[in-house]
């Protein structure tokens, strides 16, 4: 390549060649070149002595073989933080460096905690592959930390406002343009895939987790196995089997990771009732399970019902499901 050939030429000449013209007391004159090389410029208006310069070319196969040697005893380069370099020693020539990155593997476990190996690759490129499987003709949370685009197949909806009203929290979905790093989604496929068989390939890792926030509910990303601190568990909302939304039995809790939940804020912790509403159409009521059979338990007609069986039943205000 002609370009890559002269600027070779350019720097043997300034290296090798006659780039200094030498008094007679053996001290350098440095020349200085133009922009392409081809004209050398003494400093000063004139010398006071007579000089003579010798420039000398070399083929193609000469240059090859100085690089090749050049390479071969060049000067090594080293790195505490695997982003700033510095050279071993001062070259007696210029310099010109060029990093070329490739995507390295990266494999990410849904019950790792995550944090070190996210803060260790934050702002790398990488080929990522997650031990994660979602369920097919359900509505799977999802969030992972790089962004790509939505695979073939997958129907990807991300929560766009959630509104409270006569005690109903209503969630409100609609559909995602592409996955971003750290956004929590729900995901619906059309067969059971395993994350782990197959990478997402060159993406940009990010360690930061960006939750949709409102007035009366938060959607939090797990970007690994993640505890839930103690608290109410009315708080706290899981989309479970059957696209229920169900609190959690206990806190604290554990929650796998490149997962999403739901935290209730202010009167939406109180609410009788969940919906999902998905592309205009609510997938039903979505509540906890019934478990403390010393309640009082009414049907929704509000008549009280001292066996149950399976059904949606009022209890301590709140719609819950028997199975």
């Amino acid at each position: 390549m002609k370009h890559i050939f002269l600027y070779i030429i350019t720097l043997l000449l300034t290296v090798v060649a006659g780039a200094r013209a030498q008094s007679t007391a053996s001290t350098p004159i440095d020349l200085s070149p133009s922009a392409d090389g081809t004209v050398w410029t003494l400093p000063g208006s004139k010398l006071d002595y007579d000089m003579e310069l010798e420039v000398t070319y070399y083929t193609d196969e000469e240059v090859a073989e100085m690089i090749d040697a050049a390479f071969t005893t060049g000067v090594d380069l080293t790195t505490t933080d695997g982003e700033t370099w510095a050279l071993d020693a001062t070259p007696s020539f210029d310099i010109e460096l060029e990093v070329e990155y490739e995507s390295a593997p990266l494999a990410l476990n849904e019950d790792d905690d995550n944090t070190t190996t996210l803060n260790e690759w934050d702002g790398y490129d990488a080929d990522v592959t997650l031990t994660r499987t979602l369920t097919k003709d359900m509505w799977n949370t999802f969030a992972v930390p790089f962004s790509t685009v939505i695979p073939s197949g997958w129907n990807v909806k991300e929560l766009t406002s959630a509104s409270l009203v006569d005690g109903t929290l209503t969630l409100n979905f609609a559909n995602a343009s592409s996955i971003e790093a750290g956004k929590p989604y729900l995901v619906k496929v059309s067969a059971t895939t395993d994350l782990s068989a197959s990478a997402f390939t060159d993406v940009l890792v990010s360690k930061t987790g960006v939750p949709f926030t409102s007035t009366n509910v938060d959607f939090v990303p797990t970007l690994g196995a993640t505890t839930i601190p103690a608290g109410d568990t009315k708080e706290v909302l899981f989309l479970t089997s059957g696209n229920q939304l169900k609190n959690p039995s206990s806190l604290p809790t554990t929650i796998k990771g490149f997962r999403a939940y739901f935290v209730l804020r202010g009167e939406a912790i109180e609410a009788r009732a969940f919906n999902m509403n998905i592309d205009d159409e609510t997938t039903g009521i979505t509540t906890t399970d019934y478990t403390d059979k010393t309640d009082a338990m009414f049907d929704l007609q509000g008549r009280k019902v001292t066996t149950p069986t399976k059904g949606v039943y009022i209890v301590n205000g709140k719609k819950v499901v028997i199975k």
